[in-house]
């Protein structure tokens, strides 16, 4: 997943990971994208215990 965050936020612009994420949130393309359900919400702490 964090691969594909990283992905959204060049091909968008967005200069910081969590920006990526606050839009994540409520486009349903990049939760489609990112293979989010309606239900599940995606957070920094996925980010990370990846990066860690």
């Amino acid at each position: 997943m964090l691969f594909k965050l990283v992905l959204l936020q060049h091909l968008d612009g967005n200069v910081s990971l969590r920006g990526t994420l606050r839009r994540a949130k409520t486009d349903a393309a990049y939760r489609w994208f990112l293979r989010y359900t309606l239900s599940e919400e995606p957070g920094v702490w996925a980010v990370s215990q990846r990066r860690a």
